[in-house]
């Protein structure tokens, strides 16, 4: 497929930072409570971390292979487009752009808003004006951040690198000050109870908020034509972001349950919270409501990015979208930005991003299961690439994958049947549309 940008720009190191801002958010800092609440085994609650992070680790590591094979921007539009069908492909990049990264963006943004509005005690309705100072706070973050990302490869990588390393560094930090709070009684060594558990429908449901804190794994993949050498680094993004938060994961899971008693934990959304609180007293709530805000600038960050790419990338191959495809001097998508910056300002305005996540979320599990099914069967029709990343353990790295994710489906068509329902409607107003401009290719 024609049209990919004009030179590679990101590093290695930049790629890498993408994927860990996109997968840590306020998901580690909040699921705990849910789980909790029907789980009570210390080793089977680490076990579900384990588990997401081996999932999203077969997953990263077949869309290194995905992206060697297929190289540049776009992720699943690229991937599905080349080995089902354009129009498969197209769903995918439209439903990814318009929903998949603005709506999170602009759930983030409220979020950022949020956190740092209550942590500074600024009031939350402004006199005169017609929205609220969170969203007003969130606005702001979003359009900063899109004007950043706007101007040039070395700033906006950096921005993201010092971004993520921060938050890094403030996870490592509330891991670390478990050291100054005495265990409250619990085991983390399997027994019989632990197993029990682990073949309960409580730790399966469990499992799918585990899911959502992992999610981005695949961040870099919508970049890697503005990846330097993305054949080696590519992949090493991937597969080193994903290992890097399923160890942090782990360990900061462990931290909260080695601190707080487990009915102090049971349906709190506010883990992290409770968690310093428990440690350095409840002076510390409003310093860590200003870390959390902070974090989610990165995650924000890295979105934006990614999210620009798919749109740029599609535009790229239809002459009818071209419009959105024109880049700056420095090869970013400006105009492309610009739209994703309008649907994320649309959302944060109307407050309707919370239904569209749980719409999509569906829909967007099935493009991954797609994606790295379609893997398989480029394996089978063209067989192993001379060159170019190879998954190992073939072909049961996939199926882990595939496995999980499954499951994840089944479970929004069981459980969430009319937003599942709905997200395929969002794909197939995308489908018409190809339709409309498929002429023009």
């Amino acid at each position: 497929m024609a049209g990919d940008a004009p030179s590679p720009k990101y590093s290695s190191f930049t790629a890498f930072t993408l994927v860990v801002a996109s997968m840590v958010g306020t998901g580690v800092l909040t699921s705990l409570g849910f789980q909790v609440a029907v789980l009570s085994q210390g080793f089977s609650l680490l076990t579900l971390w384990a588990l997401g992070g081996i999932a999203s680790l077969c997953g990263a590591m077949s869309y290194a292979e995905l992206g060697t094979r297929f190289p540049g921007s776009g992720g699943e539009y690229r991937y599905l487009s080349n080995i089902f069908h354009p129009v498969i492909g197209f769903v995918a990049g439209w439903s990814s752009f318009v929903v998949g990264f603005s709506a999170p963006i602009a759930a983030s943004g409220l979020a950022f808003g949020s956190y740092l509005v209550n942590a500074l005690g600024w009031p939350e309705t402004i006199p005169g004006w017609p929205i609220s100072s969170s969203i007003l706070a969130g606005l702001v973050a979003a359009t900063c951040l899109t004007f950043i990302h706007a101007l040039s490869h070395s700033l906006s990588g950096g921005f993201q690198v010092i971004f993520t390393l921060f938050k890094i560094l403030i996870i490592l930090g509330l891991i670390a000050i478990v050291f100054l709070a005495p265990n409250v009684g619990i085991d983390f060594t399997p027994n019989v109870d632990a197993w029990t558990e682990m073949i309960s429908p409580g730790f399966v449901i469990s499992l799918y908020f585990v899911s959502y804190a992992y999610s981005g794994w695949n961040a870099s993949a919508y970049i890697a034509g503005e990846i330097k050498n993305p054949e080696k680094n590519l992949p090493r993004s991937l597969i080193t972001g994903t290992l890097v938060v399923m160890v942090l994961y782990i360990a900061i899971n462990a931290a909260f349950l080695w601190t707080i008693p487990l009915p102090n934990l049971n349906g709190q959304v506010d883990v992290g919270l409770i968690y310093t609180r428990t440690i350095l007293g409840s002076n510390a709530g409003d310093f860590l409501g200003i870390l959390i805000a902070l974090l989610l600038i990165s995650g924000m960050s890295s979105m934006i990015i990614a999210g620009s790419r798919v749109g740029q990338t599609m535009a790229d191959h239809y002459p009818n979208l071209q419009f959105w495809a024109k880049r700056n001097s420095y090869g970013i998508p400006i105009r492309a930005l610009v739209l994703q910056w309008l649907l994320i300002a649309g959302y944060l305005l109307t407050a309707s991003f919370d239904q569209v996540i749980l719409y999509i979320g569906f829909v967007l599990n099935l493009f991954a299961f797609l994606s790295i099914l379609g893997l398989m069967i480029q394996r089978y029709r063209t067989g192993n690439p001379s060159t170019g990343y190879l998954v190992p353990a073939y072909p049961w790295v996939p199926l882990i994958f595939l496995s999980f994710s499954f499951w994840l489906m089944l479970y929004g068509l069981l459980y969430r049947p009319w937003e599942s329902l709905i997200g395929v409607g969002v794909c197939a107003f995308g489908a018409i549309l190809w339709v409309l401009i498929r002429n023009k290719k």
